[in-house]
């Protein structure tokens, strides 16, 4: 599991570093200084940046949607999730796509075993934390830059991003 600390403090740090001692942990750190601090002092991953910018992970998140989309839909732990997930504090970037993509994951999902779901969402996983790791993980875009309001559908890059996306999730077992 990779739990995320939003934020160095002194309680995060703490925190951190015993999560840190059976769990991969990501600490978000906002001021540059404290953030190689902190990466001093810890075993867990640090990430400068502001924990609240939610743009900074985007195409990473489609990634997150996929693993938690096949979690909750074996395990039953949500109706409904996405723009909600965070409280709704992204709102600006959220479309009606993003709705589709976990209705298509979900049915997928709803045939597999428990441990085809944990195999496919590890390998999500591995490859979510190997970006952010990285530090390859994309800036994003606005609501109005995947979805073409006026015309009432997604952007045509959008829908490319997610048909790539389904091809890497069939490579991994997931019948979409």
């Amino acid at each position: 599991m990779n739990i995320i600390i939003v934020g160095g403090g002194d309680t995060g740090l703490a925190l951190a570093n015993i999560l840190a001692e059976r769990e991969e942990v990501t600490v978000i750190e906002k001021d540059p200084d404290l953030a190689e601090d902190i990466a001093n002092k810890t075993p867990a991953m640090v990430i400068e940046g502001d924990g609240t910018e939610r743009s900074i992970l985007k195409e990473a998140e489609i990634e997150e949607w996929e693993a938690q989309t096949v979690t909750y839909t074996k395990t039953g732990a949500a109706a409904l999730y996405g723009g909600a997930g965070n409280q709704a504090s992204g709102l600006d970037c959220y479309c009606g796509m993003d709705a589709k993509i976990i209705e298509e994951i979900a049915q997928a999902s709803t045939d597999l075993s428990i441990e085809e779901a944990n195999e496919i969402v590890l390998k999500l996983t591995d490859r979510y934390n190997d970006s952010v790791k990285k530090g390859d993980t994309p800036d994003g875009k606005k609501f109005k830059e995947c979805y073409n309001v006026n015309e009432k559908k997604p952007t045509k890059e959008y829908i490319e991003l997610w048909k790539d996306k389904k091809e890497e999730l069939r490579n991994m077992g997931l019948d979409l």
